[in-house]
């Protein structure tokens, strides 16, 4: 990653953010958190804050723990310094003896404090200064258990819906590319969606501008499919599912702003990681780091 850190002002989705504060030296003074929302298998169960309040450590890694019943129905979070117990809700509902589960937690870290080397001291600065890497911006979501297919794939470090810029030896940008990404669907995982090239990545229409994924299902919920646009599609065709125990006759159609692009390059990234598709009012997504 190079860059700075960068956050969409008035983003609607700025929960579970953490911001430092340095003291005149450039170290960590102080460390503040904002609350965002929870989501447990597809349900909203604990509200964002729009107050904030003091980190549980000024430098380090900042974890948010949260617990459910066997039955997974929330119980609680916690905020620490370190990764706490981490047993998902399996499919069956049984742990590894076969035994109801009696309780299931997760664990989701949000951002790490550390203070960096100044690398421009000649310009007046202090000889450091504070870095907060964010992981998760936005709401976190408790889901199943990873299947033991996707617990077989291994992690390179890309995560998915990643937005990055290629450059030609002029500095002219010549293709923008998305990693494919994780699809859940009421708390539950979907799909890998869309179709990588020979690297891996999948190539955006435009060099520049928004990039939005548009995940498309049919009436009953069944995945259809899901593709890259420059822009939000129409209203007429946003249809988030509703709750009901009945197909409506409206195919659920649900669209996210992975990131804007703008003509030197940069990249604004606003989801990262793996997109929910949940009932109606709204469609969220746990966003990551910008670079």
């Amino acid at each position: 990653m190079t860059g700075c850190i960068t956050y969409a002002n008035g983003s609607r989705n700025e929960g579970w953010r953490v911001l430092a504060v340095a003291n005149k030296d450039g170290g960590p003074s102080a460390a503040y958190l904002r609350r965002g929302n929870i989501y447990a298998f597809g349900k909203l169960v604990s509200e964002a804050s729009a107050n904030w309040e003091i980190a549980p450590a000024k430098e380090g890694d900042i974890w948010l723990n949260v617990k459910c019943d066997g039955d997974g129905n929330y119980k609680s979070f916690s905020l620490a310094t370190s990764k706490g117990e981490e047993t998902p809700l399996r499919a069956d509902g049984l742990d590894k003896d076969g035994e109801k589960q009696k309780s299931v937690s997760y664990s989701f870290k949000l951002a790490t404090i550390s203070t960096c080397a100044e690398p421009f001291q000649d310009d007046g600065n202090p000889a450091s200064f504070v870095n907060v890497r964010q992981f998760i911006l936005g709401s976190v979501f408790c889901e199943l258990a990873k299947s033991d297919v996707q617990e077989a794939k291994p992690e390179d470090g890309n995560e998915g819906f990643r937005v990055k810029v290629e450059k030609d030896d002029t500095g002219k940008i010549t293709a923008v590319k998305v990693r494919p990404g994780h699809v859940y669907f009421q708390g539950r995982f979907c799909t890998s969606a869309l179709e990588g090239d020979a690297d891996g990545w999948v190539t955006h229409s435009a060099t520049s501008g928004a990039v939005w994924l548009v995940v498309q299902f049919d009436v009953w919920g069944v995945f259809e499919g899901a593709w890259l646009a420059p822009e939000q599609p129409s209203t007429a065709t946003l249809t988030p599912f509703i709750l009901s125990t009945e197909a409506t006759g409206i195919r659920g159609q649900y669209a996210f702003h992975l990131a804007d692009v703008a003509a030197d390059g940069s990249v604004k990234q606003y989801a990262l990681g793996a997109v929910y598709c949940i009932f109606d009012a709204a469609t969220f997504f746990a966003p990551g780091p910008a670079e």
